[in-house]
């Protein structure tokens, strides 16, 4: 038991920031066309899904900015929870021993392997960059699905990066 309280202990101070992906979870991404981007990321248990869409966002920002792209439309999305299954292992043993004079009584517990399932925060996008020019040429109705890179960046990048 005082196992899964240290990893518990752990994992919350290890909790999932933007960056790439890692051992807490992270974001990562591939071009897979002329002006489209697969944007893969990923937490902890103690993450919120909203959390890591908007990692997925701010990448797609990221990218925007980096490309010279004024705007992104999603083109799919796939958001949700993962289960995993962790064990414990070996046994644990904890007690306590009293002494009085020569004698001594040693009370305590054993337990074996213990499973648990967590739930891990985990979104995948395919987003569509849109150069200035493409922007103005979309319908009143496409310009309507798209977000714009600096709005996104504004909005953001405050809240996870270290932008002073």
């Amino acid at each position: 038991m005082r196992w899964l309280a240290f990893v518990a202990a752990l994992l919350a101070a290890s909790c999932t920031t933007y960056g790439e992906m890692g051992f807490t979870g992270g974001v990562e991404h591939r071009q897979v066309g002329q002006q489209v981007y697969q944007i893969r990321a990923g937490g902890n248990a103690f993450a919120r899904l909203g959390q890591i869409e908007d990692f997925i966002y701010l990448r797609a920002a990221e990218i925007g900015r980096d490309n010279g792209f004024s705007h992104f439309a999603l083109l799919t999305d796939e958001s949700g929870y993962r289960s995993e299954t962790i064990s414990t292992g070996g046994y644990n043993y904890s007690g306590t021993t009293n002494c009085s004079g020569s004698t001594c009584n040693t009370l305590g517990s054993m337990s074996g392997p213990t499973t648990s399932t967590i739930r891990k925060p985990d979104a995948e996008m395919r987003i569509m960059f849109f150069s200035p020019e493409q922007y103005n040429s979309l319908s009143p109705q496409e310009q309507a699905m798209t977000l714009a890179v600096d709005g996104v960046w504004n909005e953001l990048a405050p809240q996870y990066l270290d932008t002073e």
